[in-house]
Parts: structure tokens; C-alpha cells; sequence
């Protein structure tokens, strides 16, 4: 007897599929990553990107739980800065919102507070 064809997927089945048609839309290699990230790691390593290596597609994305994760935010809250067009650079593809870790970093880069120091009063601690 023939065994059933399965209709349906499993989330990471979807999830896999998702990133292989990514890809071959993109043109680009096994530059997703296709695993979460550990589930206490809070940065991500740095990453050489193509745009060091001549080209300007960035090699890894990031999904929104996972920059969430990153930053220690609520997912609901990259959801409204992209509603108020804020935030970090984004992609969407087949409905999914994909954030490159250049345009990542860049977004932290310009976030960044820097310490100012007076002459008179000394710095501050």
C-alpha cells in the first residue's frame, strides 16, 4: 500500500524553503544563515561582508526576532519603526522582513552616544 503524500510542512521545512528561494532570487550562495542564533548570544560576530571583498550584497541577514533578540527589544517595536519609517534598512521578500547586518551595524554606528568631556569640569562618570 502506497504511504500518504504529506500536505503539509513543518516550520522549518518552510522556513529552509524560504531561504532557498531567497537565495536564487538574490544570486547569492550560502550566505543565510539557515540556524537561530544560540538562544544567549546578544551580538552577533563580526562579519566580512561582500562589499569588503568588491561587491555591495551584504552576506548575512538577520530576521526580525533575531535583531530583536540583539537588541533586546520587542519585535512589535522594529514593527513600528518601520511603520515610522525609522530603524535600520530592511528588505521584504515573500513576506518575510529581512535586515542586512551591514545596514545592522550602520544603524548602530549611528546610534552611538558618545561621552563628552569638558575642560573645566573634567569627565564625567
Amino acid at each position: 500500500m502506497p504511504t500518504a503524500r504529506r500536505c503539509w510542512l513543518s516550520t522549518q521545512e518552510i522556513r529552509t524553503q524560504a531561504i532557498r528561494n531567497l537565495r536564487r532570487q538574490l544570486g547569492i550562495g550560502a550566505a543565510i544563515r539557515t540556524t537561530p542564533p544560540a538562544a544567549n548570544a546578544r551580538s552577533a560576530a563580526p562579519v566580512k561582508t561582500s562589499q569588503q571583498q568588491g561587491t555591495a550584497m551584504p552576506d548575512t541577514y538577520l530576521t526580525q526576532d533575531e535583531l530583536a533578540n540583539r537588541w533586546r527589544l520587542s519585535p512589535r517595536t522594529l514593527e513600528r519603526w518601520r511603520c515610522k519609517k525609522t530603524g535600520p534598512n530592511y528588505i521584504k521578500i515573500g513576506g518575510r522582513i529581512l535586515y542586512a547586518i551591514g545596514d545592522v551595524l550602520e544603524h548602530e554606528r549611528q546610534r552611538r552616544a558618545e561621552i563628552k568631556t569638558s575642560p573645566i569640569l573634567g569627565r564625567r562618570r
